[in-house]
């Protein structure tokens, strides 16, 4: 199936007016449906209502005030952490750490402690030079390294048990032979997680043809540019299952600069560079499903281990304006310290910048490993780094909004808890555990209505 062909609802008389009245609630201030159902063609489409952080609203998820387990040391300790790219909770309660940096996964006891430290940089079996991804399979360790695209696998005592290369490699590095300009190009993608299954997911984004862009102008100038983006799945053996292409990627703003011709020279630059709300495409995987979404849609797809669609959640929320201030305080965050006459030009090129009329309508998607959706809220540029989190269960119900810390960079969220990154004054990385309290929703309290009358066209 290509996951660019949005699929088209028709729905009958009843369905068109149960949402009407959930809408006329939810705008009324009465208790709304909190979702609303419709199952077709195999494929579940949930229309939920958005959660609510004003007093007394409910709370079915409650995150421990201090985190129960800190993790990390300064440089030169065993348990220093580099770099941190993934974090999982082995099943014996022992916490497995990525640290990229150092070449190593780090493994921890419950307590925090550290237990032993496998791999380094390198080349060879065991070895790592990108280290990406941890997961669990059984009582293995699984690990991707996006340098030579290549899975390895330990057993719980960090012993090496297999590696396999990945089949294939990114366009990026099939086209380039593997090198841009005398720099290596990971033969990998970007590691979205594994599966409990062994099935890894990878994602990889392509930047969309700019046909305005043709013809040589000189000086700088800026375009606002997008991309498409494809997730791979992946078996242990290093094959593909399934490649879902065409989702709508991420924008960016590509600066170019272009000298004036000197000696039949012209010196040619570019520069990505992303504004406040710019939209973006996100992919998170949970213990049988993977879902993904884009930030411009209030829309949020899974799919099985196969790469078949299965779900898709509807979230009422509307997109909000952005301020007529926010592109010249951009401008200026982008300009601060270039010299004047570099910085007059950068202006006038980002003048020039189509800038986001509206915001995106959320941050980041995960699941966790009871495979409830964890949706991070946009909350926009200069907020306190407070993470704002409306989570939902299987039935699209919502179990309330849950805040991270200032500064706390969640990297996985089991059952009980959520484990996450948190960097110091120094910069120096901790790896912290905090405590999830999720409760059942009552049964008076979410209201999820079901109808089998509707069409799904694919």
């Amino acid at each position: 199936m290509d996951a660019k062909d949005w699929p088209l609802l028709r729905f009958d008389a009843t369905v068109l007016l149960s949402l009407v009245v959930a809408c006329l609630y939810s705008a009324y201030g009465s208790d709304p449906l909190e979702a609303q159902v419709v199952d077709s063609a195999g494929v579940e489409i949930i229309w939920a209502a958005p959660a609510s952080n004003a007093p007394g609203a409910a709370r079915q998820c409650v995150l421990g005030e201090e985190p129960s387990v800190v993790i990390g040391g300064p440089a030169g300790e065993e348990g220093a952490l580099r770099e941190v790219k993934s974090v999982v909770q082995l099943p014996d309660g022992r916490i497995a750490v990525a640290s990229a940096g150092s070449g190593q996964i780090k493994v921890f006891g419950e307590t925090g402690e550290h237990l032993h430290s496998v791999g380094q940089l390198g080349h060879g079996p065991g070895d790592f030079r990108g280290l990406a991804m941890l997961g669990v399979h059984g009582n293995r360790i699984l690990a991707y390294d996006s340098m030579p695209s290549r899975i390895t696998t330990l057993d719980f005592d960090g012993r090496l048990v297999d590696t396999t290369q990945v089949e294939f490699g990114s366009r990026l590095y099939q086209e380039m032979g593997g090198w841009v300009s005398g720099i290596e190009v990971p033969r990998g993608m970007h590691a979205v997680g594994w599966l409990g299954s062994g099935i890894l997911v990878l994602k990889e984004q392509t930047r969309r043809p700019c046909h305005s862009c043709d013809g040589l102008v000189y000086g700088e100038s800026g375009q606002q540019r997008q991309s498409t983006a494809d997730l791979m799945f992946v078996r242990l053996d290093g094959s593909l299952v399934a490649r879902l292409e065409g989702f709508p990627g991420d924008d960016w703003v590509v600066l170019r600069e272009v000298s004036e011709p000197m000696s039949d020279k012209i010196v040619f630059a570019t520069e990505s560079v992303r504004t406040p709300y710019s939209k973006s495409f996100h992919a998170a995987v949970g213990r049988t499903l993977v879902v993904a979404g884009h930030t411009a849609k209030a829309e949020i797809r899974f799919f099985d281990a196969d790469g078949q669609l299965v779900r898709i959640l509807r979230r009422s929320t509307l997109a909000r304006r952005v301020g007529d201030a926010a592109k010249e305080t951009w401008i200026l965050e982008q300009t601060e310290g270039l010299d004047p006459p570099k910085r007059d030009r950068r202006k006038t090129a980002l003048a020039a910048v189509d800038f986001p009329e509206s915001a995106p309508v959320f941050k980041s998607l995960v699941l966790d490993d009871r495979e409830r959706l964890w949706v991070e809220e946009f909350v926009g540029p200069g907020k306190d780094g407070t993470g704002r989190w409306t989570v939902y269960g299987e039935d699209g119900a919502s179990l309330g909004m849950v805040a991270t810390p200032p500064g706390f960079r969640p990297a996985s969220f089991g059952a009980d808890h959520v484990l996450g990154v948190w960097e110091d004054e120094l910069g120096v990385e901790y790896v912290q555990k905090y405590e999830l309290a999720c409760t059942p929703s009552p049964a008076d309290g979410t209201t999820v209505s079901r109808h089998d009358g509707g069409e799904l066209e694919l």
